[in-house]
């Protein structure tokens, strides 16, 4: 609740009243200039500024919230230059990762390429040892013979 929410302002009649009421009272004075209170020019309390080295403590909240408006920019500029360095550095990571799978895929595929060819080679070696084969039960049984077996 603000200050003023409970109390309601006077109107200019209710002012008027006030003061009219006032000037009415018989006012008597509050103190008893009898009384002898010292001078103003004799010493007493001292009202001038401290002249002690100490500083007054400052609460730390306040203290980091005026850093942090001062040098609001130096932090901005530290914390993209920290971003962007760790985005290079993991990049750099990422990329000697992807290098090393790349060599590890690349003596695979040679490893399988060397598999092929001696797939291929023992494919033609079978293969010519079938025509070998047929060529010698050619050569062995005739034609004929074969027909009159099939019936």
């Amino acid at each position: 609740m603000d200050r003023r929410g409970g109390h309601a302002g006077k109107s200019k009649m209710d002012k008027q009243i006030y003061h009219k009421y006032i000037k009415r009272i018989d006012c008597e004075p509050t103190l008893d200039e009898k009384l002898p209170f010292p001078n103003s020019n004799q010493e007493g309390e001292e009202l001038s500024e401290s002249t002690s080295k100490r500083k007054r403590p400052i609460p730390f909240g306040f203290s980091l919230k005026q850093h942090f408006q001062e040098r609001w920019l130096y932090w901005i500029v530290g914390f993209v230059v920290f971003v962007v360095t760790y985005f290079i550095f993991d990049a750099k990571v990422n990329i000697k990762q992807l290098n090393f799978i790349t060599g590890e895929n690349k003596k695979e595929i040679t490893e399988i390429r060397s598999d092929v060819k001696t797939i291929q080679e023992d494919n033609h070696k079978q293969d010519l040892s079938i025509q070998e084969t047929k060529l010698k039960l050619d050569f062995i049984m005739p034609k004929k013979d074969l027909d009159n077996k099939k019936r």
